[in-house]
């Protein structure tokens, strides 16, 4: 990855950040977009010449607007993050302990203490097992899953264009939710207060509230 950070651990050992949450960390402006001069901040990017920076940023440019859009961020493939697992899994046994983790190459150029790098190895380990599976170094995202959409039809039994509060309480996503649960996301929608929910009550979505900008 090109671009990695020294103000924090995490971001230094490039585990933690995601690709999104990385270019977010460049966008300095909050603009959506890099320029040149935030593009040329990342870690290794900052140790080229400025021509060599240049040529790869316009080789990036795919759209040649002199931003480059998340879209036409460079990502770490699966493949070369997989290498280094496989590399640092000295035994061969699919997962990693602590002196294994500490020898993968992120780590060692991040250069961190071994009391910081075990922090971030408890972090990882989820099930906290004393080992790390490729699936935990994925670092995959805690944002809950979206919802799976089920046509209105499908759960309108009777078909009188109308939800009942068991019709309703028939959604997959639903289902693993306790009974005040689910009444509490039915009156959210009845706006009518009619005991029923129609196709457009359905389709309402909860308004969330703005982050604050962050200057």
């Amino acid at each position: 990855m090109f671009f990695l950070r020294a103000e924090e651990t995490e971001q230094r050992a490039g585990l933690q950040l995601g690709p999104k949450k990385l270019f977010k960390s460049l966008d300095g402006d909050q603009s959506g977009a890099l320029s040149f001069e935030e593009f040329k901040k990342g870690g290794r990017i900052k140790n080229l010449s400025e021509e060599k920076q240049r040529r790869f940023f316009i080789r990036l440019d795919r759209d040649q607007n002199e931003e480059l859009s998340f879209k036409e961020f460079p990502k770490p493939s699966r493949k070369k993050r997989m290498k280094s697992f496989k590399k640092a899994d000295e035994n061969q046994d699919q997962q990693l302990d602590f002196e294994e983790f500490v020898k993968m190459p992120r780590i060692k150029k991040a250069q961190i203490s071994r009391d910081k790098a075990q922090k971030l190895f408890d972090k990882l380990d989820r099930n906290q097992n004393g080992f790390l599976t490729p699936a935990e170094l994925r670092r995959k995202n805690s944002k809950k899953r979206k919802e799976k959409k089920i046509p209105f039809s499908r759960l309108d039994k009777n078909q009188d264009q109308l939800l009942s509060f068991d019709e309703f309480r028939e959604a997959p996503h639903l289902k693993k939710l306790d009974e005040d649960q689910q009444e509490r996301r039915f009156k959210e929608r009845d706006k009518d207060q009619n005991q029923m929910l129609s196709p457009d009550e359905m389709r309402l979505k909860k308004k969330r509230k703005p982050k604050p900008r962050v200057n």
